[in-house]
């Protein structure tokens, strides 16, 4: 048997966005998981999914959605190891992440380089210092071949902290003060290239460290742009061909961080990294979604107590 019912298209695309893409963005089946009574409990990554998702679920299955904060944003407290960069106030400093998945990483730096040359075109800063965190598994080389490509020169670490009197005393500092043989070698590992007013430094780890410096990121990236835009900071993002960070990826982003992603061209960057950085009340605004959209530390911790709790009380 058929049954064919008369509806207009807006109608029809009423009924679809509800039952297949709900305001909590879990479906069906998802939240008849949540909702079943052999579910003790759901944590959900910040206060605005909370609301949402106990709207959509029965009020006997309430009380099992906790709001713990956000694991992501745990382990994001800097090791100081960037300190030096004190000696560049008042610069702006930009994190460019391109992502952490080969080979599409690459073509993400290709395409965040296009961008940072547009900026320097029309410069929003007397120095800009862009900084690269690049995780282990990736290939320094292949970044800093791309910036020699684009005009960008090398520049010994020396320069970037002024003299090697600092360097010297830098590392020496990252020595006395315990810090772990990863972070030493990332400091050693680390490159840095200038052109014009502008330098990059490419940087081995220490991504919490770029995060507590950057007032500002270009991403094309998941999670750290997540963590980024937790920590309080804008984050200008640029649709890549993929495979993870596509256009539709991008808005799907754009949407859950809200405005503190602004989803933008190589060309348009630049008007609006100056709009934005230069009004005061939409930064303030920017920082107050961050910890929205995004929660707050100490989440791992509570998450494992409250399982222990549930499995052992």
């Amino acid at each position: 048997m058929m049954i064919v019912c008369h509806t207009s298209l807006d109608s029809l695309k009423i009924i679809v966005d509800k039952y297949l893409f709900p305001a909590s963005v879990y479906f069906p089946w998802e939240r008849a998981m949540m909702a079943d009574s052999s579910c003790c409990l759901v944590v959900p990554r910040d206060s605005f999914t909370v609301a949402t998702i106990k709207k959509a679920l029965p009020v006997s299955a309430r009380a099992k959605i906790k709001y713990l904060g956000n694991p992501m944003m745990d382990n994001l407290k800097p090791s100081g190891a960037l300190d030096f960069l004190k000696k560049c106030i008042p610069a702006l400093f930009v994190a460019l992440l391109p992502g952490s998945r080969a080979p599409e990483v690459y073509l993400n730096w290709q395409t965040i380089l296009d961008a940072v040359d547009n900026l320097l075109r029309t410069p929003i800063s007397n120095q800009m210092i862009f900084l690269v965190p690049i995780v282990p598994n990736l290939e320094i080389d292949s970044f800093s071949r791309t910036l020699l490509d684009m005009g960008w020169k090398f520049t010994a670490p020396e320069r970037i902290m002024h003299d090697a009197e600092d360097l010297i005393f830098f590392l020496k500092d990252i020595i006395a003060t315990g810090s772990n043989c990863d972070e030493k070698n990332d400091i050693l590992n680390s490159f840095s290239y200038k052109k014009d007013n502008a330098l990059v430094l490419l940087i081995r780890g220490l991504f919490p460290d770029v995060a507590s410096w950057a007032d500002a990121g270009i991403a094309m990236a998941g999670t750290a742009t997540e963590q980024l835009v937790g920590l309080g900071k804008p984050v200008f993002t640029i649709a890549g061909n993929g495979p993870q960070f596509t256009n539709d990826f991008a808005k799907a982003q754009s949407r859950l961080l809200g405005n503190s992603i602004i989803l933008c061209s190589s060309s348009s960057i630049a008007n609006n990294m100056s709009n934005i950085l230069g009004d005061n009340m939409h930064m303030n605004v920017v920082r107050r979604n961050g910890q929205k959209r995004m929660g707050t530390a100490g989440a791992s911790r509570k998450i494992a107590e409250e399982i222990h709790h549930i499995i052992y009380e």
